[in-house]
């Protein structure tokens, strides 16, 4: 028998070491060039906050930070020597000292520290522009050691009830387990669902159990092949949407902001759906007719007045291969549409990024004996790979160190009887 423990992370992962992506915003003359937020970060790790403008001749008046839109660093070159300010924000941890007009550092991050980023740029008279920028930043902690599998027999009769559980160490987001036999995933009524462990770190640990009778169909030339596999993935949500009153569009928003505001201005990030189509104006009869898209593979909905849209008012478009494109939203508008204060329809998009891979697998084989089927000893197998990291003497000590544990670790897994 033979056991593997499978390690990898995924280079579309938009990692804190691998990936800063850049969003531009014109106003007048203000504009930001770039704006540095890691998208993932592991947990107690520092992180810099980077917001690059250009004034375009015109004088700073403030730059300023926010969290789930609460401010927490604001930099006024008026004040002097003290400049910057900070404000007291669950999760954000502000050093002054190494913070300045074009970033913010945070000398740790929490659990608590997950959540939308934001660096708002204003500029003096006369032209006394706004711009501001924002991305999404997550918060992520391995597992400390692979998968386990407990409930093995040394010894198996024909046709014995296997009866296994699939056990995930302590993580965030928590592993999601799934278990195949020969290759095939089983099905929902042999699997035993169990609830997840929260730690005192607020880490969920999980569990999937395995039952059902092996019976001889099963035994492929002689073998079963039994496997856990987990994924850690982080779930991205981006949302556009569209506002009616009295039947006209008043105006557009992007993840809760509104893409123009008198001297403000927001522009989408680039993951948020992108809504086509629609009317100046709109009666009763009229037809309401959609579309969401992204730039990028996502899981696309529509909500009308924050309520998922009707299977039948939806219209689904896909490639060649069945692959969802487009997701249309089509329906007459009705005269209780006209009765509210507002009609808001709204597409999110849902990016699942996962990060690790964890597998473990068992295997089962026939012998010409009478006392049954044996299990054979196991050896746990690492496979890692460490090439999309960014090559710094701190962040090769930590994959090192991560990898060597979970290596060690899987040794004491193994303790099946022969």
């Amino acid at each position: 028998m033979e056991s593997e423990t499978f390690f990898k992370m995924n280079s579309n992962l938009f990692l804190y070491w691998t990936l800063l992506l850049t969003c531009i915003i014109y106003s007048h003359g203000l504009r930001i060039t770039k704006l540095e937020v890691p998208q993932s970060v592991p947990l107690g790790k520092s992180v810099t906050l980077r917001c690059h403008y250009d004034l375009e001749g015109d004088e700073l008046y403030s730059v300023k930070w926010y969290k789930d839109y609460v401010e927490f660093y604001r930099y006024l070159p008026s004040n002097g020597p003290k400049s910057g300010q900070k404000f007291v924000l669950k999760g954000v941890h502000v050093d002054l000292s190494r913070s300045s007009a074009k970033h913010a550092f945070l000398v740790k991050t929490e659990l608590t520290s997950e959540g939308h980023y934001a660096c708002e740029v204003s500029t003096e008279g006369p032209s006394f522009s706004t711009v501001r920028a924002e991305r999404q930043m997550k918060v992520y902690v391995l597992p400390k050691e692979g998968l386990s599998i407990e409930g093995s027999e040394p010894v198996y009769g024909m046709e014995n009830h296997i009866n296994l559980t699939c056990i995930a160490n302590p993580s965030y987001p928590p592993q999601s387990l799934t278990w195949h036999i020969n290759e095939q995933k089983a099905l929902p009524h042999q699997l035993i669902q169990y609830e997840p462990e929260t730690d005192s770190q607020e880490l969920n640990a999980t569990r999937l159990g395995l039952f059902f009778k092996a019976t001889g169909n099963y035994f492929l030339r002689g073998a079963l092949k039994l496997r856990c596999t987990s994924t850690i993935t982080l779930v991205y949500r981006y949302e556009s949407s569209i506002t009616l009153s009295g039947g006209t569009p008043k105006n557009r928003t992007f993840n809760g902001h509104y893409t123009w505001n008198e001297d403000r201005l927001y522009q989408r990030e680039p993951e948020s759906p992108i809504i086509e189509g629609g009317k100046t104006k709109y009666k009763v009869g009229s037809i309401m007719d959609l579309n969401c898209t992204t730039t990028s593979e996502s899981h696309l909905k529509w909500f009308i007045k924050n309520k998922s849209a009707n299977e039948s008012q939806l219209v689904r478009y896909t490639d060649r291969s069945g692959k969802l494109v487009k997701l249309g939203l089509r329906f007459e508008m009705e005269k209780r549409h006209f009765q509210m204060q507002e009609l808001r329809l709204k597409c999110i998009a849902q990016y699942n990024i996962p990060i690790a891979n964890f597998s473990k697998s068992l295997t089962i084989r026939t012998y010409e004996r009478d006392d049954g089927l044996i299990i054979q000893p196991s050896i746990d197998i690492i496979n890692h790979s460490i090439s999309t990291f960014r090559k710094d003497s701190s962040s090769w000590l930590t994959i090192i160190a991560v990898h060597l544990l979970i290596w060690l670790s899987s040794f004491g897994e193994i303790h099946y009887k022969s």
